[in-house]
């Protein structure tokens, strides 16, 4: 027998002994991994079945009392998926037909010769083979059912025709379908017709070696509403390699992808203002000190005469810095990097020899932009670039300067403020507003002093506006001439116009009274600045939310508060006078029944505990400590009434919890073992690889009821409260852990607790 092969227990059952006697020698001889147990009859074979953990049946026909047929019908009914080959001397197409109506895993007929045990050997390995695989691939599938039911990503099972078998709770949450309405339904339900050349690719590749894919594609809701999620898709295979299922998890990143879009929107308008400087222009990372380069604009191309191609990822000083100038350029590389920005008067190495620049090094905060923008504005009477591009320059530095004010705002209507005080004081435009959307409506929130007649607001479906129209298609416009387009200003002196989206928070609109007044550049300073006040918003936007869920969340605690006081005074104090008056009573009088109410009582005082602990403690920690794991297990033991159950402790760990939180989940989970398990139950606690478990010897917990066992108010199998594993779940869950309910060795009940640290 080779390392790779397990042992197989083989169970024949025939009436003649010297016959099975002979059989068992046989296939022990024909195979090493075999061992066989033999009976005369059923009724000793049901018993063997019953005392060993058999893998095959091989049984006769015509035998006493029951023949090898209706011992396998019994066999089936405790046994359904067990092997079980008749190997029988009586060969007939009616016997046979009888058998595989019945359920036989194979018919054999019996031979002569020792060439028909090897037959048998190789039927029986192959049946045992494929019944050892799909055991594998059931249990699989259950652990794998245990994950979908508990993970936090939306997770669906395929059969091999890719139509949906389950799906769980945050599935349904994504995709809009409730279980019953998807479940056999296909992909294509889900994915729109422009990615089903994606997804067929992806089919085509889990058939592959590795049986796995990750893919971010667009899918469509149960609404039409169309979302990107991100998909990894598991597929599980039996023995031969078939697919059996196919399991795929899913999460909706649109808002991560429009986020992302949003930043490479950012990137290739700046990249564009960045290439239409018309003087010298670098973008680099500071790296180990060095200033590392990542783009250059053709000016600088043409002035230092080097090709981007050059450039890329070197050191700029290196090339533009001589040796007699790098202790300066050191300077203001760590200049820049202590202070996010620089402005100097420098000497650097041009095509036409040493001259000299006012250097501009800045990046933009508050962005995902990390880049150094560094540009070079040439001095001296022989510079070529005239005033104006020094006054360009000044413009630019100044507009970063408002990025970042825009980044740091404190309410929106500051942010359309800013943007708007940008374009009149630093683009020169005379006439500028900017509107939110609000209800269906745009309306103004910051507006020049220059502008006199504007519309107090205007609908997003409204034809004749300009403002709308780009809010709807959000597209940026340069209007040359507003006479010839079918819009309707808000006052008819004004003949052209920028118009550009703000996202879908609103819409920066600039006008001027003679045509023609804007052009490409200032396109790209607002989109830019509009680009960084859609950021700023956003971020508003999410801490506006934020606060909105404090104060809920606040409020929702005031209520449990209260809830806690009324259960603590409304509820205990007729519970303690009842017990008094059945203390007397138990005094007086020997009576079952007194002690049934005291019990009932029992049940009432922890049912009101627990629900105090829900109300006051939900999921909230104090301060975590290391505590010695065998000492918080032993101090819960002794606060809880155990009766005549045994404690055995294998744990000699520390865990970093909250010392009242975690001796309360351990006390929950052995007052349940308790409880179900019977006065005399073993209740082991030990460790595993991340984390500990407590299991006992009771009868355990159903696979029907785990899904429910943690839900409040479950009362069947647990503290007879409903509460005590639910405040379970909730302890583990607030330290970051995962709790999995399973079977222990000795069929009781196992919850492990996973992913803790100490």
């Amino acid at each position: 027998m080779t390392t790779t092969e397990t042992p197989i227990q083989l169970l024949h059952v025939d009436d003649q002994p010297s016959f099975t006697e002979m059989v068992a020698a046989q296939l022990e001889h024909e195979r090493d991994r075999f061992t066989v147990q033999t009976a005369t009859n059923a009724t000793d074979g049901h018993d063997i079945l019953a005392d060993h953990e058999i893998d095959c049946v091989i049984s006769d026909y015509e035998m006493p009392g029951q023949n090898g047929i209706e011992f396998l019908e019994t066999v089936r009914t405790e046994y359904p998926d067990l092997p079980f080959i008749l190997y029988t001397g009586k060969g007939s197409e009616a016997v046979a037909s009888e058998a595989i109506s019945a359920g036989v895993t194979d018919y054999l007929q019996k031979g002569s010769g020792n060439g028909q045990y090897a037959v048998l050997a190789n039927r029986i390995e192959n049946a045992v083979d494929r019944y050892q695989a799909q055991r594998v691939i059931e249990e699989s599938r259950e652990r794998l059912s245990l994950f979908i039911d508990q993970s936090l990503l939306g997770v669906i099972e395929w059969n091999k025709q890719l139509e949906c078998v389950s799906m769980n709770d945050a599935a349904v949450d994504i995709l809009g379908y409730s279980a019953d309405e998807f479940v056999g339904n296909s992909w294509k339900t889900i994915v729109p017709d422009s990615e089903h050349g994606t997804v067929s690719d992806i089919i085509a590749s889990l058939s592959g070696s590795n049986g796995a894919s990750r893919t971010v594609i667009e899918n469509t809701t149960r609404d039409g509403e169309r979302i990107i999620c991100e998909w990894h898709n598991h597929v599980i295979t039996d023995a031969d390699g078939e697919i059996v299922t196919i399991f795929s998890q899913l999460q909706d990143v649109t808002e991560q992808k429009q986020h992302e879009r949003a930043i490479e929107n950012e990137r290739d308008k700046f990249k564009a203002f960045f290439e239409q400087l018309p003087i010298p222009a670098v973008r680099t990372t500071i790296e180990d000190g060095d200033p590392i380069v990542h783009g250059l604009n053709s000016a600088f191309e043409e002035t230092f005469g080097y090709e981007e191609t050059e450039l890329e990822g070197r050191n700029l000083d290196a090339y533009v810095a001589p040796d007699s100038l790098s202790h300066s350029a050191d300077r203001i590389n760590q200049q820049f990097v202590e202070s996010g920005h620089t402005s100097e008067r420098v000497r650097r190495q041009t095509a036409a020899g040493i001259r000299e620049f006012q250097l501009n090094v800045t990046h933009i905060d508050s962005t995902t932009l990390p880049e150094a923008y560094a540009t070079y504005l040439p001095l001296g009477d022989d510079s070529p670039v005239n005033t104006g591009i020094g006054a360009h320059n000044t413009k630019i530095k100044t507009l970063h300067d408002v990025a970042a004010a825009i980044h740091e705002a404190s309410d929106p209507e500051a942010v359309y403020t800013l943007l708007v005080d940008a374009a009149e004081r630093i683009l020169a435009f005379d006439l500028a507003l900017a509107d939110t959307i609000d209800d269906g409506e745009l309306v103004p929130v910051a507006i020049t002093d220059q502008v006199e007649t504007y519309y107090e607001t205007i609908p997003l479906a409204a034809d004749d506006a300009l403002a709308a129209e780009i809010a709807r298609t959000g597209e940026p416009d340069i209007t040359a001439d507003l006479t010839d387009r079918d819009c309707s200003p808000a006052d008819p002196t004004y003949r052209s116009a920028l118009t550009v989206p703000i996202a879908d928070h609103g819409v920066f609109q600039a006008v001027a009274r003679e045509p023609d007044a804007f052009d490409e550049t200032d396109l790209n300073l607002v989109s830019l600045l509009t680009t960084h006040a859609d950021l700023a918003l956003e971020r508003l936007d999410r801490e506006h939310e934020l606060r909105d869920r404090t104060a809920e969340l606040e409020r929702q605690n005031e209520r449990f508060e209260e809830f806690a006081g009324v259960v603590s005074h409304d509820l205990r104090s007729p519970l303690t006078v009842a017990q008094g008056h059945l203390e007397v009573a138990q005094d007086e009088c020997d009576c079952d029944r007194l002690d049934r109410i005291d019990d009932a009582h029992i049940r009432i005082d922890t049912l009101i505990t627990n629900l105090l602990t829900l109300a006051r403690d939900g999921d909230t920690l104090s301060d975590r400590q290391p505590l010695d794991l065998a000492q918080v297990i032993d101090a819960s033991w002794d606060h809880v009434d155990t009766a005549d159950a045994t404690l055995q402790v294998d744990v000699d760990t520390t865990v970093h919890a909250d010392p009242s939180r975690l001796q309360q989940l351990f006390e929950n989970l052995i007052r349940n073992a308790v409880e179900h398990g019977g006065a005399d139950v073993t209740v082991r606690a030990g460790t595993h690889a991340d984390g500990f478990y407590i299991e006992d010897d009771g009868p355990g917990i159903s696979a029907d009821d785990r899904k429910q066992v943690f839900e409040i108010g479950n009362s069947r199998v647990t503290d007879g409260s409903g509460f005590g594993l639910n405040i379970v779940k909730q302890i583990v869950e607030t330290h970051g852990w995962e709790i999995v309910l399973t079977d222990s060795v000795s069929g009781g009940a196992r919850f492990e607790i996973h992913g803790v640290s100490g």
